[in-house]
């Protein structure tokens, strides 16, 4: 599938039994052969996979690789421990043996039990058609307590109805579609008794990937806003626009298809105006197994008109009254769009829409008075950029704010950091998050609540082989929250365990100053147009206190050197810094608070 385009087409490979599963799943409407293109178009295809990156474990088969990545990278590896598909993986999920089987030999329903049992209960009034749609309605085990409660139902064994909606699209043996063509209550019966959780190995296999076809199925059949994906709509000011968006890569010089190694490529933005009469906001989300993202977004006015960019599914839609717009927190990931919450009048704002668990998050859209457009940036399936213009008379206000807080402006994890944290960034030598693409900073807060973990502290350890791969602060037995907080990713599988430069919390010790080295690099702009420069951290200095000092990394080689400032009166309780998985941490700030 990594080859390129030939004579104008490219095409992406399924296996022949996980295409055949995803057509029988998408019985009787079919699948939309162009938007599962498109889809796949706007897939990663990362180094060392053998095809595209669904953004799931495959049944875990697969697992996020933590020890080197944070969650958002979404780097995998093939799961250690055993799951509960694990073995099953290479059983042919089409033939399946053990359900001719019981085809050919069905278990007749209970016997001795009259199918017309006379009952006083409340249910014995509604006609057995309405009592058997109740049933369909229920889980099965529910059902099946309702029955032993009213003797009303005790017919449902010999309801083919009842058996045949355990097996329908929407039911939950769905994935057994030999049964979907039968109508005797025994052979229903006998399929749903041989299907229990204790599957044979193939079966197994097979309701795996029908899980996955399931999810696929329904964001293919998403409906996209415009019949015309290559129309771009383009802010007649873009000086006044305020965009978040994803890793975003460029697409082929020649318009050719490319493998996406990572982030996404975006096909497409649209321009809305906000309505004067704003009555609410729809935003439509879809999933691919642990993976929310958010697909479209719809402005309805109070008469009831609306206007829509993305894709739309009507029940994956949820929509809220708004009269007024103030923008949007969001949770962006390199894929795209995560989850995002609306910010109204007063800045209230909505709980989050999708999952933003794992996920960057970031204030940068939020606008002190009312936004008048929005830029909605989207690839094959899946927002991949959102912009705000703000009204005119609070531009100017929002871009100064924004040029000069880092709080507002980057993209942060676990979260935005609290108004109470002083980020000290006039010291910080990051990149601009304006301007310099996909830079998530994360952050950690080791002095706990008014410092009261600052005397639990033991230890600093750091690891650094090339560059600095993580830091990590240690705490005594005594505290009850993680043995340790850590910044960037500390390796525990290529490297020795770390040296740990000991701090005495308890007799008071605590870190008072952070220097860091930076080394300037160079290099040539792809068009060959510019020189391009950036910096990356290459060495720590670090004091206490007490007058202990650590130094981590090569200050030899570094061509810039300062000493990180810290607010007067303040004292450090954290740090934050950028991690790109090729260099570990690129830069560092620091968090102090008054005590």
């Amino acid at each position: 599938m990594r080859q390129p385009e030939s004579d104008g087409k490219h095409g992406f490979v399924f296996h022949d039994a996980c295409w055949r599963l995803l057509l029988k799943a998408g019985e009787p409407l079919g699948i939309p052969i162009l938007r599962l293109v498109l889809i796949c178009e706007s897939l990663p295809f990362p180094v060392g996979f053998d095809g595209v990156y669904w953004g799931h474990s495959y049944g875990e088969l697969l697992e996020l690789d933590d020890d080197r990545a944070y969650p958002w990278q979404e780097q995998c590896v093939r799961r250690q421990g055993l799951s509960k598909y694990n073995t099953d993986a290479d059983d042919n999920p089409l033939v399946i043996q053990e359900l001719q089987a019981v085809l050919d030999h069905p278990t007749k329903p209970p016997a001795g039990e009259a199918l017309a049992t006379r009952s006083d209960d409340i249910f014995s009034r509604l006609p057995w058609e309405l009592r058997e749609m109740i049933a369909v309605f229920l889980p099965t085990r529910d059902a099946l307590i309702l029955r032993l409660a009213s003797r009303s139902f005790l017919a449902l064994y010999w309801s083919a109805v009842f058996w045949a909606s355990r097996f329908a699209s929407n039911g939950e043996r769905a994935f057994v579609f030999e049964a979907r063509d039968k109508r005797d209550p025994a052979e229903l019966l006998s399929l749903y008794r041989a299907t229990r959780p204790s599957l044979a190995p193939g079966l197994r296999n097979r309701q795996r990937i029908w899980d996955f076809a399931g999810l696929l199925i329904e964001i293919a059949r998403q409906q996209y806003a415009c019949d015309d994906l290559s129309v771009e709509g383009r802010p007649s000011d873009s000086e006044n626009w305020i965009r978040i968006a994803g890793n975003e890569k460029p697409s082929d010089a020649n318009d050719q298809w490319s493998p996406l190694d990572g982030g996404c490529r975006s096909i497409s933005s649209v321009i809305l105006d906000v309505p004067e009469d704003l009555g609410g906001l729809g935003i439509t989300t879809a999933s691919l197994g642990p993976l929310d993202y958010v697909t479209g977004i719809r402005l309805i006015a109070k008469d009831g008109k609306d206007k829509f960019a993305g894709y739309t599914s009507s029940s994956r839609e949820a929509i809220f009254a708004l009269e007024a717009l103030h923008g949007f927190v969001t949770a962006m990931g390199p894929g795209g769009l995560r989850a995002l919450q609306i910010v109204g009048q007063g800045g209230q704002s909505t709980e989050w829409i999708g999952r933003s668990e794992g996920v960057p998050k970031s204030e940068r859209l939020v606008s002190c008075t009312c936004v008048k457009s929005l830029e909605i940036t989207v690839d094959g399936y899946k927002v991949t950029g959102l912009a705000i213009c703000p009204d005119r008379r609070s531009r100017m206000q929002n871009s100064k704010t924004i040029a000069r807080s880092i709080r507002r402006a980057a993209l942060w994890f676990p979260d935005v950091p609290p108004q109470t944290f002083h980020l000290n960034e006039e010291s910080f030598r990051g990149q601009n998050p304006l301007a310099d693409g996909y830079q998530p900073i994360s952050w950690i807060h080791f002095g706990g609540s008014h410092g009261q973990s600052l005397m639990h502290i033991v230890g600093l350890s750091a690891q650094y082989s090339y560059r600095l791969l993580g830091l990590r602060i240690i705490f005594d037995d005594a505290q009850n929250h993680k043995e340790y907080l850590k910044l960037g990713r500390c390796s525990t599988r290529d490297l020795p365990e770390n040296l740990v430069f000991k701090i005495n919390g308890k007799s008071g010790e605590q870190i008072d100053s952070v220097t860091v080295g930076m080394r300037r690099y160079r290099y040539q702009s792809q068009d060959g147009a510019k020189i391009l420069e950036f910096r990356h951290l290459r060495s720590i200095k670090m004091t206490t206190n007490h007058g202990k000092v650590m130094e981590i990394g090569e200050a030899g080689i570094c061509t810039d050197t300062m000493r990180l400032q810290v607010a007067e009166g303040t004292t450090i309780t954290g740090f934050y810094a950028t991690h790109d998985p090729p260099y570990g941490l690129i830069n560092l700030g620091v968090i102090s608070e008054f005590l």
